[in-house]
């Protein structure tokens, strides 16, 4: 390690930019790295959240309307249908419609879980929030209101 900071020092007199520039680099990779863990400890909570919010809501008697592998399917859908260059804004608002109570919208934040981005984790509600605009959200959003459902993103 001592042979390091030798050489770094011999490099930042030689050549001062290259030096800044890859400590710069080397920052912004830890950067990069500590974002991403802390958002996934995050969401790894919020999973947790959804998860307990299920159990609850079944034992005040509000059911989930539809099996888990059918929202494992549709977290999926919702994954796959939004990346960096193509977003079908329709197909993730026809499955966002067919909820019909929160607690159905809490297993499938369950089961979307934590995705990968192209940069940072994501959990459900971040992922449609980057997926769809703001009047599509305000659009699912009234939609939910009407059907007494207690969930905005």
């Amino acid at each position: 390690m001592k042979n390091f900071f030798i050489w770094y020092k011999e490099q930042f007199k030689e050549n001062p930019f290259l030096t800044v520039l890859i400590t710069a680099v080397v920052f912004y990779i830890i950067y990069r790295i500590y974002l991403k863990y802390s958002a996934k400890q995050k969401a790894l909570k919020e999973i947790d959240k959804y998860t307990a919010e299920v159990e609850v809501q079944q034992s005040v008697g509000l059911n989930k309307t539809y099996t888990d592998s059918q929202y494992s399917s549709w977290a999926d859908s919702i994954y796959n249908d939004n990346n960096w260059y193509y977003t079908d804004e329709e197909a993730i608002i026809d499955i966002l419609e067919k909820m019909k109570n929160s607690a159905d919208l809490s297993a499938l934040s369950a089961a979307f879980g934590v995705r990968e981005g192209v940069w940072y984790s994501y959990n459900f509600k971040e992922w449609v929030q980057n997926a769809l605009s703001d009047s599509e959200i305000e659009t699912i959003n009234n939609l939910y209101l009407s059907k007494n459902i207690n969930y905005s993103f």
